[in-house]
């Protein structure tokens, strides 16, 4: 993948540092409220699963992955594509192979209900 060959714009709520009720220090997601999103452009966004189970309350789950050269996020930001939120699965991998090729690789999902998505 060539860092520079994508078409999409995501934009990330990076997760925050902060500290617990102990005072323990925890990772938070982003906020979309409140916190200012880092824009992400040319970007690769692929659909990766989809998960429909009509008996448990007709909900869908789609997985994404994300090809984009530099990640600002960790495994508790949240992503907003296309007007839908989504969050980050697991800790973003880092692929630093030539400069030209470098990329980093995130899976997200979102869940609702079917009826919103056809």
């Amino acid at each position: 993948m060539r860092r520079d060959s994508g078409s999409e714009v995501i934009e990330v709520y990076p997760q925050v540092r902060t500290t617990d009720e102990y005072g323990n220090p925890v990772w938070r997601a982003g906020n979309p409220d409140t916190d200012i999103p880092i824009i992400v452009t040319r970007c690769r966004v692929q659909p990766v699963t989809s998960d429909a189970d009509a008996s448990q309350g007709l909900a869908l789950t789609i997985v994404y992955r994300i090809l984009c050269a530099d990640f600002p996020g960790g495994a508790r930001s949240l992503v907003r594509w296309r007007g839908e939120m989504f969050s980050v699965k697991e800790t973003p991998a880092v692929h630093r192979g030539s400069s030209r090729t470098a990329h980093d690789t995130v899976y997200m999902h979102s869940m609702g209900p079917i009826a919103d998505r056809m």
